[in-house]
């Protein structure tokens, strides 16, 4: 009761009462300092006194409350770019090129920065980056995306996990909350080719690697429910894989530009003639596809039906014909099994919307159910 009266409230507030709470931001959050190695490493490691446990838990305490705060915040506050207490320094746009490194960024700077020092810090509790990195994702997709790419870059280059985790956290917490404004911003396609050269990356099940990949294929799949709930954005699939042109990090502007669907389909699938200039993987002159990054594109479309919302129908008309005409010439035992798992996992989640595909995928399961010595499931 305490809760919806409390939201009840929340909505009848003016934006301003909200901003003019936060003009006395830095007061209370230059309070908590940043923890140090030694304090995260006893933390890490549970080597700690009965009494240093009690102020860990403190200090856990007092990092978690100004984000529980943040959090009821409606959407809107976020979305004033010339609001000093929420963006400050990071919406300028000469100061982020020169201040990539987060670290270099004062918590009492505004909100935003705050937020983003949490959620990438090198030291920090494990509750607070989540809550931090979820939090981000309400951050206004032109701060958000080009600070978060320049991060999942460096961390991709460093193999630093723990940040590759938050920003692919906050970037599908964007797309959540934001949809098609955070699906067009020109960055969203340079944040795939990061997470294309993730996935290229050897793994084992369990491992930090395989906790990365899985952030990867989930975040492919809300840019492809984005992009499936937005579809006047991307008319012409045909420059996903011919027009977007890379240089000196300008991405241009990706609106229109964008067939993620159909490229994750390509891949699994090693149609050669969708390759992507300029991405990581090979093109149609090189090896094919290697067989686990196929395996993961699989993955990312099954993620897709479990996550779909609105645009079942044409996620259904895009996957299915496709892959029933695949899986009877793929020679790859565990890619037509892995096609097949993606047509089974459409029929359960997506459900009237493969009706027209019903006939064609009987037959496809029955013939393969009579090939008994072969890997199909």
């Amino acid at each position: 009761m305490y809760v919806k009266f409390h939201h009840y409230m929340l909505s009848y507030l003016k934006l301003s009462s909200y901003i003019g709470q936060f003009k006395k931001w830095p007061v209370h959050v230059c309070d908590t300092a940043r923890i140090d190695e030694g304090f995260f490493s006893r933390w890490e490691t549970r080597t700690y006194s009965s009494d240093d446990s009690m102020r860990m838990q403190q200090s856990l305490f007092e990092r978690l409350c100004p984000l529980l705060i943040i959090r009821l915040l409606p959407l809107r506050v976020f979305n004033d770019l010339n609001s000093s207490v929420m963006y400050g320094q990071l919406n300028n746009a000469s100061f982020m090129n020169e201040y990539r490194d987060v670290n270099l960024i004062d918590d009492d700077d505004s909100v935003a920065a705050f937020l983003v020092n949490r959620a990438f810090s090198k030291f920090e509790f494990e509750d607070v980056r989540k809550l931090a990195a979820e939090l981000c994702g309400r951050i206004h997709p032109q701060v958000l995306l080009p600070l978060v790419c320049s991060q999942l870059e460096h961390a991709a280059e460093s193999q630093d996990i723990l940040k590759i985790i938050a920003c692919l956290f906050s970037v599908c917490t964007s797309l959540v909350v934001r949809g098609k404004e955070s699906l067009v911003h020109p960055f969203v396609f340079q944040i795939w080719r990061t997470i294309e050269v993730i996935l290229l990356w050897p793994s084992s099940d369990g491992d930090q690697v395989s906790k990365a990949q899985h952030g990867c294929i989930d975040c492919l799949a809300l840019i492809i429910c984005a992009e499936l709930q937005a579809p006047e954005s991307f008319k012409d699939c045909t420059s996903w894989r011919s027009d977007i042109v890379i240089q000196n990090g300008n991405c241009g502007d990706a609106t229109g530009k964008l067939c993620a669907l159909r490229h994750v389909i390509s891949q699994l699938t090693n149609d050669k003639s969708e390759h992507i200039p300029g991405s990581e993987l090979p093109d149609k002159s090189c090896e094919p596809v290697p067989v686990p990054f196929r395996l993961c594109m699989a993955n990312v479309l099954i993620s897709a039906c479990q996550k779909i919302s609105d645009g079942k129908k044409s996620l259904a008309k895009t996957i299915l014909p496709c892959l029933i005409g695949s899986a009877e010439v793929i020679k790859q035992p565990e890619i037509r099994a892995a096609c097949i798992q993606v047509m089974f996992s459409a029929v359960y989640h997506l459900k009237s919307a493969v009706l027209p595909y019903s006939c064609d995928l009987l037959k496809l399961s029955l013939k393969f159910l009579g090939k008994g010595s072969e890997q199909v499931l």
